[in-house]
């Protein structure tokens, strides 16, 4: 018992108590404030910013596949609903194709995203959006020369659109054709994870998975497979700038305004893999690259 100036008794394990509460929130209080300094600096860390980039440097190449491409991938259509309708594209006798691992003139290899690795500041990020249409059973990746392979960013909408409709096998009454894109986050040494899953069932119908986006933070690559079509399959690579580029149906691509410095240059292929290259650029320079995948 602690007795103050006036003879007024006070208790010395509340006082103590009180003592400690104050102390514990002003550690609660410090403890959150570093929780939210340390996440601020992590945001601004990873956020890419836009600068005006003079005598940038510009990078061309060429992605090619050395040997025969594996073989296609093959899916009885009888198997899955809708056969008839969905055999209207990619099938012959009964059995629909998925070519994976398509190669152009010049052993040119196609659907691959060339991206430069640690760019944190430099020209405009103009991606809007990334769109892809469900058309007669096959996911159809917009606005870039490849059909089966895009990019994806945790900051940009994703968006599908079901444009498939056919007689019921039932009634003959035309009616949407289900579809349910099931998309997975791929990271190295990790099982895939959903970021999203929803069925489709109306034509016209179209669904953003924006918010879904933010988890692809956790992971490089994104696969798209309907739950109802296991042969309609496409591809996206996580893009955090405006430093990549999709090669075209020869395997050439070109990558402009590159800010002087050392940074890795990455091809990827969803079914090869990736390969790695390091290149220096100096203001204004225009260097060249060639990758070569294997095949059988």
């Amino acid at each position: 018992m602690i007795i103050k100036s006036g003879g007024e008794k006070v208790s010395m394990g509340r006082s103590i108590g009180k003592l400690g509460v104050v102390v514990i929130a002003i550690c609660v209080i410090s403890l959150v404030g570093a929780v939210d300094v340390f996440a601020a600096k992590k945001r601004g860390k990873s956020k890419y910013k836009t600068v005006d980039v003079s005598n940038g440097a510009a990078l061309s190449g060429v992605v090619t596949l050395k040997g025969k491409a594996p073989a296609v991938k093959k899916f009885e259509i009888g198997k899955f609903p809708q056969p008839e309708f969905c055999s209207g594209v990619d099938t012959k006798d009964g059995v629909r194709v998925l070519n994976d691992v398509a190669v152009g003139k010049g052993n040119g290899l196609q659907d691959v995203v060339v991206v430069i690795k640690g760019i944190k500041e430099g020209k405009p990020y103009d991606l809007k959006k990334t769109h892809v249409d469900m058309d007669v059973c096959k996911f159809v990746v917009t606005g870039g020369p490849s059909q089966f392979v895009g990019v994806v960013s945790p900051t940009v909408n994703f968006t599908v659109t079901n444009k498939d409709e056919a007689p019921d096998p039932k009634t003959g009454k035309v009616i949407g054709v289900l579809h349910n894109p099931h998309s997975f986050g791929i990271a190295p040494k990790k099982n895939p994870s959903t970021m999203f899953n929803l069925g489709m069932p109306e034509k016209g119908q179209t669904l953003s998975f924006k918010k879904d986006m933010k988890k692809i933070r956790r992971a490089p690559v994104m696969k798209l497979q309907c739950d109802q079509h296991e042969y309609m399959q496409a591809w996206f690579r996580s893009v955090r700038h405006p430093y990549y580029a999709l090669v075209g149906t020869d395997g050439a691509f070109s990558i402009d305004q590159i800010p002087p410095g050392k940074y890795k240059v990455i091809a990827w292929h969803p079914i090869l893999g990736e390969q790695t290259q390091e290149v220096t650029f100096s203001a204004g320079a225009k260097e060249s690259v060639k990758f070569e995948f294997a095949g059988k």
